[in-house]
């Protein structure tokens, strides 16, 4: 009896032990059970998280088994292609690739995928409506617990816009590049052109330094070109530093003629140009233009004394007509003197003397033409020079029966300037209108004070207009006539009226021609009269 007592009692104490640990293992169970579900409340909450994501995104994203078949088709990939997701699943992935696929990338891709790498690629793809687009694949194995391949995961993304934008990159850097061709083109052009120009240029910065020079500015200077940026432009030629001055401080194009001594010893002339350069952020520079019109200034001398020379010839064989007639007078009066009375030898003397009288005022006035000397500058009277003039010529005038018409100002001005200078213009002139008039004609000159702009600035001036009524001048001629060496006469020389606008321009003025084919020619010399007349 004790004995089945003890017996049941520990088969009791047993069974409360086995009660409480298989509590602690439902307790154990539970709490497991509650992280499971919680975890999988958590993963659930992230799928859709996910799930909301993928619907948003812009890319099309879809998974497949290994035989290739669609398994998810996400709302963007609806959007992209036009399929649903009802038609999609279960479809072969590889129908999406538009025309013939190309076998040699979609092997590269199954290579990649079968050993369990990431792939990515572009393919031509094709929507419900058949529209084809193009479109890059990114391409991801997908792996089960046991690490066994189930399939792969890809996402494509429409790069329409990304391949019209490289396009267009791409036009853009060919145009780029040819703009850089074009570029480098003109650049080696223009230096090969500026270094081989006659001019000497230079580009001066603001402390009068120079920075860049070509070929001919370094020979003006008989130095290496090399050695010349850096150096101040006051210890190569002093004389320019005033020019570059004024340019710097007046921002307005400079000119002066200077004399240069070069190491070699020479004295040369040099016409020199300030031109102000201003970049864009406001540095102030000088371009510096040289122009060696040594040879120029010699040449222009010989023009103009072999201009005048034939000048002089023609003017001669003018005046012999007007010396032969007196000289026939004076003949004719001594002949008569021989066999006349006393009163009578009186009156052929007197005449005698006036007929020689006469002659010495015509030979005169030719020698105040060919006087040597250094063409004095003084006050000079047009009216008087122009009626010396005409009665030079007065012979070769009536010889071609041209008839002179003079309205010559009373009160005009005098002005500074070289009397025989403005007599071989004058006389220029005056052969130029009797060559245009050989079977005669009207020679009207005209002087008046008038208004005349001259290098931009007005000034009053006098005005000698010679007009002829000869044929005129054709209009694309009209500037031609002032080049030297160009002449539309047979046996011209062409420096009449080169010579003659240089001589104008030397006393400050101008001339200029006025012409309308057919009804003659007007050549007006304008010359500026002094502030104070």
């Amino acid at each position: 009896m004790d004995r089945r007592v003890r017996r049941r009692r520990r088969q009791n104490a047993d069974l409360s032990h086995r009660f409480k640990r298989l509590l602690n293992s439902l307790r154990r169970t539970n709490r497991r059970l509650r992280n499971e579900i919680a975890e999988y409340r958590r993963n659930e909450q992230e799928l859709r998280f996910q799930a909301k994501l993928l619907a948003t995104v812009s890319q099309a994203v879809l998974a497949t088994d290994t035989s290739g078949a669609i398994t998810y088709w996400s709302p963007s990939a609806e959007r992209m292609f036009g399929w649903s997701a009802a038609e999609m699943i279960g479809a072969i992935g590889f129908h999406l690739v538009a025309g013939l696929p190309d076998l040699e990338l979609i092997g590269a891709m199954r290579a990649a995928i079968g050993t369990g790498k990431s792939w990515e690629g572009e393919f031509m793809l094709r929507r419900r409506d058949g529209t084809v687009f193009p479109g890059y694949a990114a391409i991801s194995p997908i792996f089960d617990e046991q690490n066994r391949r189930i399939g792969a995961v890809g996402v494509v993304s429409d790069i329409t816009e990304r391949k019209r934008d490289q396009q267009a990159l791409e036009e853009a850097n060919v145009r780029l590049q040819a703009a850089n061709a074009d570029l480098q083109l003109s650049h080696n052009l223009l230096h090969t052109i500026v270094n081989n120009l006659d001019d000497g240029l230079a580009l001066i910065d603001s402390q009068r330094v120079i920075q860049v020079v070509n070929r001919q500015f370094a020979r003006l200077f008989e130095m290496p070109p090399e050695h010349l940026p850096g150096t101040s432009c006051d210890d190569v030629c002093p004389a320019v530093a005033p020019i570059i001055a004024r340019t710097l401080s007046g921002s307005v194009k400079s000119f002066e003629r200077v004399s240069h001594l070069r190491p070699s010893g020479e004295v040369i002339t040099l016409d020199v140009y300030g031109i102000p350069l201003c970049d864009a952020s406001g540095t102030q520079r000088v371009v510096l233009r040289l122009v060696d019109v040594t040879e120029r200034l010699q040449l222009e001398a010989i023009m103009r004394q072999n201009e005048r020379l034939a000048a002089s010839g023609r003017l001669a064989a003018a005046v012999v007509h007007e010396i032969n007639t007196p000289l026939q007078s004076i003949q004719n009066y001594l002949y008569l003197l021989r066999s006349s009375s006393v009163e009578q030898s009186a009156a052929f003397l007197d005449l005698a003397s006036s007929e020689i009288t006469r002659v010495s005022t015509l030979l005169h006035r030719l020698l105040d033409l060919q006087r040597p000397g250094d063409r004095l500058i003084e006050l000079i009277d047009s009216n008087a020079i122009i009626e010396r003039v005409v009665l030079l010529l007065g012979s070769a005038l009536r010889g071609c029966s041209i008839r002179v018409e003079q309205e010559l100002a009373p009160d005009l001005p005098q002005f500074l300037g070289q009397r025989d200078a403005l007599m071989q213009v004058l006389l220029n002139l005056l052969l130029n209108a009797i060559d245009a008039m050989p079977c005669g004609g009207t020679l009207r000159i005209v002087t008046r004070r008038a208004l005349e702009t001259i290098d931009q600035s007005t000034r009053w001036c006098v005005q000698i207009a010679v007009a002829d009524s000869g044929p005129g001048i054709a209009f694309d001629l009209q500037e031609r006539i002032f080049d030297p060496f160009f002449t539309t006469k047979p046996h011209g020389s062409g420096l009449g009226l080169a010579v003659s606008r240089q001589l104008v321009e030397q006393h400050g003025g101008s001339l200029r021609v006025q012409s309308i084919p057919g009804n003659g020619a007007t050549f007006i010399v304008s010359l500026p009269i002094p502030e104070d007349a």
